[in-house]
C-alpha cells in the first residue's frame, strides 16, 4: 500500500484525476489537448461499453455487417463496408502508437482492402 500510515508520504493515485465511466475529465483552463488525446478521451466510454459486450455477440454483429456487405444491393452493401472501415480505422488510430512496423502494415492493409471493397460496392457498375 502506498503511503498509508506514514507521515509526509502521498499516493501516486492522488495525482490522477478521478475518472468515472461516462464522465468527462476536468482539465484546468487553458489546457489544450491534441486531436489524438481528445479522441482517446472521447473513446474511453465507447471502449468500456464494447468491453462489456459478450465476445460472441460482437462477432455476430461483425458477421451481420459482412453479410449485408456481401449480399445486399449496391448502395447498402457499400454502406456496410464503410461502417466496417470506420470501425477498423478508429481502432487502428487508437492503437497506432503502440504497434511496431509489421503490425502497422498488416492493419493498414486490412483497412485498405475494406475501403477498396466499399468503393467498389458503392460505385455503380457499367
Amino acid at each position: 500500500m502506498l503511503g498509508h500510515g506514514r507521515k509526509g508520504s502521498r499516493r501516486v493515485a492522488d495525482d490522477v484525476p478521478d475518472v468515472h465511466p461516462g464522465h468527462a475529465v476536468a482539465y484546468p483552463r487553458g489546457v489544450s489537448l491534441s486531436f489524438r488525446a481528445r479522441l482517446e478521451h472521447a473513446s474511453v466510454p465507447w471502449l468500456e461499453r464494447m468491453n462489456r459486450v459478450p465476445k460472441p455477440a460482437a462477432l455476430l454483429v461483425l458477421l451481420a455487417l459482412l453479410a449485408v456487405g456481401i449480399f445486399a444491393p449496391s448502395p447498402w452493401a457499400g454502406l456496410a463496408f464503410v461502417v466496417i472501415a470506420l470501425f477498423i480505422g478508429w481502432l487502428i488510430f487508437l492503437t497506432w502508437q503502440r504497434l511496431n512496423l509489421p503490425e502497422r502494415l498488416m492493419r493498414f492493409a486490412v483497412l485498405a482492402l475494406v475501403i477498396a471493397v466499399a468503393v467498389v460496392r458503392l460505385l455503380p457498375r457499367g
